[in-house]
């Protein structure tokens, strides 16, 4: 007997996983040195998938579709370095939309003329 393998390493992602009574719970790491964003299969059938991200404590439920061999997969951008716990629920539960934060759509060109003083600590 074999064992299926999960296809989300052929994207360049890393992870680990371990199931419970109510999910399986992916720890997943962009260990390269490209950001990934796409649709990253899970081995698992769910109904629900939630995503946490450690770093920014931010979370919520990911946008996932069900492929034609039964498999999940979510919707998900990791940069470099980057990772998240996906919750792959085995039953429908429900919360606030998980939203990916894009540091480069916050970018602002800050114009006019800037006097700055530094007044407490730095080299001396």
């Amino acid at each position: 007997m074999s064992v299926p393998r999960e296809s989300m390493t052929d994207n360049g992602v890393m992870f680990t996983r371990r199931e419970t009574e109510t999910a399986f719970n992916y720890f997943i790491l962009n260990n390269g040195d490209k950001a990934f964003d796409g649709w990253l299969p899970l081995r698992k059938s769910s109904q629900s998938v939630a995503m946490f991200n450690p770093a920014t404590d931010q979370y919520g439920i990911s946008k996932s579709r069900i492929t034609v061999d039964g498999t999940t997969e979510i919707y998900t951008r990791l940069y470099p370095g980057e990772s998240l716990i996906a919750s792959a629920y085995k039953n429908p539960v429900k919360g606030k939309p998980y939203t990916f934060y894009d540091p480069l759509s916050t970018q602002k060109e800050i114009t006019g003329t800037w006097d700055m003083a530094f007044i407490s600590g730095g080299p001396v």
